[in-house]
Order: structure tokens, then C-alpha cells, then sequence
């Protein structure tokens, strides 16, 4: 009788894992089934002069902003938005960042303290967030 119940414990663990196994790849596939995030780009036009850069998201349900800076300004100038910290660039700029972001539209400040020349360009991704994408 000992050894039944031996056998039925094994059986009955395997079927938990093999439950567990199927419900985690049910999860995945449904998590990673949403739109795919797309980055796009803009350049700051005149880096001489203060400017905002509104980035919008082509997609609903955002749950988070990439931003890449890279270029080169003669100068020093800072990138901030809404409640960000601002980020002083300067010189050879190849600067990224993630916030946590959950709006389909983000106006980014570009503020020249003293730069005379340079370019700046700014690529961003939108992450969409397969449980948030029809808010």
C-alpha cells in the first residue's frame, strides 16, 4: 500500500510540473504577442537654441520610454522631461536612458546653456506593454 502511494505522489507531482510548464509558456506567449515597440528618430534642429521635441508613441498602452542621444555640440546644454532629472550634455554626446512611462505622447526640453555649433540626434522607443495596449 506504501509503495501505491509512493507512485501516486510521483504522478501526481508530474502532473503539477507538467500544469506549471504549460501555464508558464501560456503566459509568455500571451505577454509577448503584442505589438512590437518601434524606435523612431529626430534631430534637434538648431542646437544653438532652446527647444521642445514632442516624441509621440504610434501605439496605446506605453509602459516605458528609451531615449539615445548621440552627436556632437560645441558647448554644454541639457535634455529633460516632465519629472526627469535634467542630463547635461556636452562634447561627444552617445547618452541613453529608460524611463518608466505610461503615455502615448512625451515633450522632451533641449536647453543650450552654451553651446555654438553641433548636432544632436535623439532615437526613441516607445515600449508597449501587451496588458496595457488598449488603454
Amino acid at each position: 500500500m506504501k509503495k501505491l502511494y509512493k507512485q501516486l505522489a510521483k504522478i501526481a507531482i508530474g502532473i503539477v510540473l507538467i500544469c506549471t510548464i504549460f501555464c508558464t509558456l501560456l503566459f509568455l506567449f500571451i505577454a509577448f504577442r503584442g505589438e512590437r515597440s518601434q524606435t523612431f528618430t529626430v534631430n534637434v534642429g538648431d542646437v544653438t537654441n532652446k527647444s521642445s521635441i514632442t516624441l509621440a508613441s504610434p501605439s496605446k498602452g506605453v509602459s516605458g520610454l528609451t531615449l539615445h542621444v548621440t552627436g556632437e555640440i560645441n558647448g554644454q546644454a541639457y535634455v529633460f522631461a516632465s519629472n526627469w532629472e535634467k542630463r547635461e550634455l556636452s562634447g561627444k554626446v552617445d547618452w541613453e536612458i529608460y524611463h518608466d512611462w505610461f503615455e502615448p505622447t512625451c515633450v522632451l526640453q533641449y536647453e543650450p546653456v552654451s553651446v555654438t555649433s553641433g548636432n544632436l540626434r535623439i532615437d526613441y522607443t516607445f515600449h508597449i506593454s501587451p496588458f496595457m495596449k488598449d488603454r
